[in-house]
């Protein structure tokens, strides 16, 4: 995989390179071509920009630049968001980790490396946006092949974009799905762990009507959910559409599937947290990959007995949250909620 790591202090009197960020290097290209691997490790702060402009030559971006406060900091995101991009928090006021959670999420990244200065050492802890932890420990080895193994499973997973279709959303009124969204968004704000000022729960809501599936809009509030915020969404020869200019959720191509599938299903609701005693997928995958409707039907063949007609099925997602889906309201509050604890360790 084509890799940049960039790491070290970068200011205006020439930063400083990181022992450790050459250690890391040093054990990644055991696993990664040294010629595929561009490694920088400190300096002038304004060197940054020209580096970031080569972000599209990419697949993978370890950015683990240290920028002192008073600088303004730097999104290598925004320069390839289609790059698999590793972040990094020196972390030596001990900040709650919801908080660098929620940093790394507004910031896009894939995964993250929280760095605590143990004793004389470093200790580290390796998480993914769903804050499910890869590693935690001291052995840079260690971390650097556990982050190289996630790493490569991320880019062998699948994702389709949706598609626009130039014509107006169509209004619809279901007032007591929008209602039971906002109810359990109240639930899953107080189940799901979560910085200080955060308001919105992780996650989307969606409903079947005639010809069209109706998704939650990406990003949206979902305690102040109602018609406004669903989108209509399509599948058609295996590629989903949305209607209007505004986006629906990343997860709807998963969603259209899903529906597609289990034709007695009318209502789905997701969140980053569990459903008591329901089963467990296998295989850690993030949002958005559609190697998720597999792990789902595989639940339903082994827990379900096969049968694809049910009125109700409540699936958690492995080191992601759960997957609830139903034919009317009724089934749908039935469900018992319980809270992922974060980080959650993932045992493979």
């Amino acid at each position: 995989m084509k890799t940049l790591i960039v790491g070290g202090t970068w200011n205006n009197e020439g930063g400083k390179s990181f022992g450790l960020i050459k250690k890391m290097y040093e054990e990644w290209i055991k696993y990664n071509d040294k010629e595929q691997t561009t490694f920088i490790n400190g300096g002038y702060y304004e060197e940054l920009d020209k580096i970031m402009t080569t972000a599209p030559l990419y697949d993978v971006i370890l950015w683990m630049a240290y920028v002192p406060s008073d600088l303004p900091p730097k999104m290598v995101k925004s320069y390839n968001p289609h790059a698999l991009v590793v972040g990094s928090k020196r972390n030596e006021d001990n900040i709650p980790f919801v908080n660098i959670l929620n940093k790394a999420l507004l910031k896009r990244e894939n995964m993250t490396i929280e760095f605590k200065r143990d004793n004389s050492m470093y200790s580290m802890l390796v998480f993914d946006p769903l804050g499910t932890m890869w590693y935690q420990g001291n052995d840079i080895k260690e971390c650097v092949a556990n982050l190289y193994r996630r790493i490569s499973f991320l880019l062998t997973t699948t994702r389709d974009h949706v598609h626009l279709v130039d014509r107006p959303n169509i209004p619809l009124d279901n007032t007591d799905f929008y209602k039971y969204v906002r109810e359990i968004s109240d639930i899953f704000q107080r189940t799901i762990q979560h910085a200080e000022g955060v308001t919105r729960f992780l996650g989307n809501a969606s409903f079947r009507d005639k010809d069209y599936i109706y998704m939650s809009e990406r990003d949206v509030d979902k305690t102040l959910i109602d018609k406004r915020h669903f989108i209509a969404t399509f599948l058609k020869d295996d590629k989903a559409y949305y209607l209007g200019e505004k986006k629906p959720s990343k997860d709807t191509i998963v969603q259209l599937k899903l529906y597609s599938l289990l034709k007695n299903i009318n209502l789905i609701v997701h969140s980053h947290c569990y459903v008591k005693d329901a089963p467990f997928t296998k295989e850690p995958v993030p949002c958005g990959a559609l190697e998720e409707v597999d792990e789902v039907l595989d639940i339903i063949d082994k827990y379900y007995e096969h049968n694809y007609d049910l009125a109700y099925y409540a699936i958690n997602l492995k080191g992601h949250g759960c997957l609830v889906m139903g034919n009317n309201l009724s089934t749908m509050q039935k469900t018992h909620y319980v809270t992922r604890k974060l980080p959650e360790r993932i045992e493979l």
